[in-house]
């Protein structure tokens, strides 16, 4: 890191008395949190707030921050202890009076500058992060991914779970205090999307078709969604959105059950709006999720929706409980659930959607609940919360949260 790479301010010049807030991401990639950390500070409430933005990794960026954003991007290669070490120089030079952070590195490198220079921190958990790290690492190697945030994480000042599954696992697994964890949905741009999904398709689609969506990885339950679909043979081709490292092993599934010509694997789509959209059905077979974003946005456009009953997430979205606890097919309020790591029922659970009548009660009741998380109303409260740590407020749990339950209360 270069002395040109920070750009030191002190309190009072160019932003006047306005609070400083200093946002630390490992990067600004394509993925759901930093898409959501861009619409945060998108809604930035002018006036008010003199905002940082903290790049731990020199990466590709495929997200634009606003130009009222004091972007420093540092060069940490994905490792903690470079992150911690240029976080510290970072946010010196900065002088902050809040740090919000996402992502587990990102978190972790936070709480512990932030503690030595004391400087509150507000961090931000994106997954059920105990099945995250039980999917991603084995033995000695999630071990010691898991020690990292179970010895920082009960020292942040805030925590912002995504869902009240995430934060039931923070304060159950990660001695996160409940009086200091608040839970609040992640945003979407509803008319961004309408105007996205407008836009021509980057690829040829069937006329008719389901669509899945997500990083091509063992925890997204591709596998499971591939052998549900072999076992009942649906009318309606199925097309997967992504990419990743089980792409060669999930091809060659598919040319085994001889479905070559009704799965097709479109890859990493800039716009996946206008894929989607021309879907009849979404479907999502994941084995752990935080707030699942591609399952809002299908809903946002009026697709119905067939998903696992993983943590954590998709219950919270189709039924407004953290979870239904399914063994077999249960039909949410606004959509489908079946049980994780069960291709039979998910195969029955699509051939219970191929009823015209049946996706079309589903459609209506996905608009309805998308709704629930526009952009104004969720980003509105994250700044709530921003207020709410440099003013002392305390126990969130007085705070009001977003219903669970868009059709009226908590479930």
């Amino acid at each position: 890191m270069t002395p040109a790479d920070v750009i030191p301010f002190r309190r009072g010049a160019a932003f006047g008395s306005r609070r400083r807030i200093a946002f630390v991401i490992n990067s600004l990639g394509p993925g759901g949190a930093e898409r959501v950390m861009t619409h945060i500070l998108q809604a930035t409430p002018h006036g008010e707030w003199e905002p940082h933005l903290v790049l731990l990794d020199q990466e590709p960026e495929r997200r634009t921050p606003p130009e009222f954003v004091r972007v420093h991007r540092l060069n940490c290669g994905g490792r903690l202890k470079p992150s911690v070490i240029q976080l510290r120089t970072a946010l010196q030079a900065i002088e902050p009076d809040l740090v919000v952070s996402f992502l587990v590195r990102a978190n972790v490198a936070s709480i512990i500058v932030g503690r030595s220079l004391g400087i509150p921190v507000a961090a931000s958990e994106r997954s059920q992060l105990t099945t995250h790290l039980a999917g991603k690492y084995r033995g000695i190697r999630h071990l010691a991914a898991s020690l990292a945030p179970r010895l920082t994480y009960r020292q942040a000042d805030r925590f912002i779970a995504c869902s009240e599954g995430v934060r039931s696992d923070l304060i159950q697994n990660f001695g996160v205090a409940a009086e200091r964890c608040e839970q609040i949905p992640n945003p979407f741009d509803l008319d961004q999307i309408m105007r996205d999904a407008a836009e021509r398709p980057e690829r040829e689609l069937p006329p008719r078709f389901m669509v899945s969506v997500g990083r091509l990885v063992e925890s997204k339950g591709f596998a499971d969604l591939i052998e549900a679909y072999e076992l009942i043979r649906p009318e309606l081709p199925l097309v997967i959105l992504g990419e990743g490292p089980s792409r060669p092993a999930l091809e060659m599934q598919v040319a085994a059950s001889g479905l070559g010509s009704r799965i097709r694997f479109l890859g990493y789509a800039r716009n996946p709006f206008a894929v989607v959209a021309r879907a009849e059905l979404f479907v999502s077979a994941s084995h752990c999720e935080g707030f699942p974003n591609a399952m809002v946005e299908a809903m946002a456009l009026g697709l119905p929706v067939v998903a696992t009953d993983c943590p954590s997430g998709p219950a919270e979205i189709l039924d407004g409980v953290e979870t239904v606890k399914a063994t077999g097919i249960h039909a949410g309020k606004y959509g489908v659930l079946t049980p994780m790591k069960r291709p039979d029922v998910l195969a029955r659970a699509l051939a219970l959607m191929a009823d015209a009548r049946s996706r079309e009660r589903f459609s209506h009741l996905s608009r309805l609940r998308a709704q629930e998380f526009r952009l104004d109303r969720v980003t509105e409260r994250y700044w709530q919360s921003f207020s709410a740590v440099l003013n002392g407020s305390g126990d969130v749990r007085t705070r009001e949260r977003m219903p669970l339950d868009a059709a009226g209360g908590r479930a």
